[in-house]
C-alpha cells in the first residue's frame, strides 16, 4: 500500500503538466490496495517477562541491545545500527536519523548511561556487537570477511533474528502464530507500560514523543484501547459510589420518623 500510494502521487504529479495517459489507473479501485490489519499491540505477561529476564542471560552479548530496546522503545533499526558517533556524552543525548529521515533524540538516563559505558571499547564504530563463537569466513555483499573467534562484530539482521528466536524459545515466549512476540513488540511492551504509568491525555502526548510518532492520532489510535480496563475500573468505582448513596437514601426513607422533643417548662425566677 505504501508503494501504491507513492505511485498515486507520481501519476497525480504528471497530470499537472498536461501529461495524458490513454488508460490511467483508477486508484479508487480496490484491486490496487491490500487489506491492512489493525495494529496489534502485544505486551509481555508477567510470566513471559520473568522468562525473558532469565533467558537473556544465556546471550550476554545480546543483553545490552535487548535492554536498550526495552528501556527506550525505539525501533529495531534505530537500536541495531546505533553508532558511537550518535552518542553525545557532553549533552547526555543520543542523536540519529530514524524512520523517514526524522531526527530521533534519546535522553541518556542513568540506566542507559550504564549500558553504554559497559560497551565502550568493544567496537570502534558500532555500539552493540556480538561475540563471534568461532573463526570463519563470511560472505558479504561487498566481499568476504574473516570472523575471528572471541572478537566483537556488529549484529546483522539475520544473526539477531536467530539469537532472538532462541531467547524466546528458552523464555517460553511464542515465536510463531497470532500470539507470537516479535522484536517490534518490545516497542509495544514499552508503550503499554508507559501509558499505564501515565494514564492521562498528557501521558499519551508524552508517549507520542517517546515513540517519535509524527502525529498524535497514530499514538492514540494504537494504544487508547490499553486504557479500556482502567476506564472500566473507573466506571465501576463511580457505579459503586452511586449504589452506596442510593442505599443510604433508602435507609433514611425507611427509618421511622424521630419524635420531636417535648418542650421543657421554663424555670421560674425566684426573688
Amino acid at each position: 500500500n505504501n508503494t501504491t500510494e507513492q505511485l498515486k502521487k507520481l501519476f497525480t504529479y504528471h497530470n499537472h503538466p498536461g501529461v495524458k495517459l490513454e488508460t490511467p489507473p483508477n486508484f479508487k479501485n480496490e484491486q490496487y490496495w491490500l487489506v491492512e490489519q489493525e495494529p496489534r499491540p502485544r505486551a509481555l505477561s508477567d510470566k513471559e517477562r520473568t522468562g525473558l529476564n532469565e533467558a537473556v542471560g544465556s546471550r550476554i552479548d545480546a543483553e545490552p541491545l535487548i535492554l536498550f530496546s526495552r528501556m527506550t522503545g525505539k525501533r529495531k533499526a534505530e537500536c541495531l545500527t546505533l553508532q558511537w558517533s550518535h552518542v553525545k556524552w557532553d549533552r547526555d543525548i543520543i542523536l540519529r536519523y530514524g524512520k523517514g529521515g526524522a531526527l530521533v533524540t534519546i535522553r541518556i538516563t542513568p540506566a542507559i548511561r550504564a549500558i553504554l559505558k559497559s560497551l565502550e571499547g568493544h567496537h570502534s564504530k558500532f555500539v552493540f556487537t556480538y561475540v563471534a563463537p568461532r573463526t570463519t569466513t563470511v560472505r558479504r555483499k561487498d566481499g568476504e570477511e574473516r570472523i575471528i573467534n572471541g572478537a566483537g562484530y556488529p549484529f546483522t539482521r539475520d544473526g539477531l533474528r536467530r539469537i532472538w528466536t532462541n531467547i524466546r524459545k528458552e523464555a517460553g515466549i511464542p515465536v510463531a502464530g497470532e500470539d507470537r512476540f516479535r522484536w517490534h513488540d518490545i516497542r509495544h511492551d514499552f508503550a503499554i507500560g508507559f501509558i499505564k504509568r501515565n494514564p492521562t491525555a498528557h501521558g499519551m502526548k508524552a508517549l507520542q514523543t517517546a515513540l517519535d510518532h509524527a502525529d498524535y492520532e497514530t499514538t492514540a489510535n494504537t494504544y487508547a484501547a490499553v486504557l479500556d480496563a482502567d476506564v472500566a475500573d473507573t466506571v465501576e468505582a463511580c457505579a459503586q459510589e452511586l449504589l452506596r448513596e442510593r442505599m443510604a437514601a433508602r435507609a433514611r426513607s425507611a427509618a421511622p420518623p424521630e419524635k420531636a422533643p417535648e418542650p421543657q417548662q421554663k424555670a421560674g425566677i425566684s426573688k
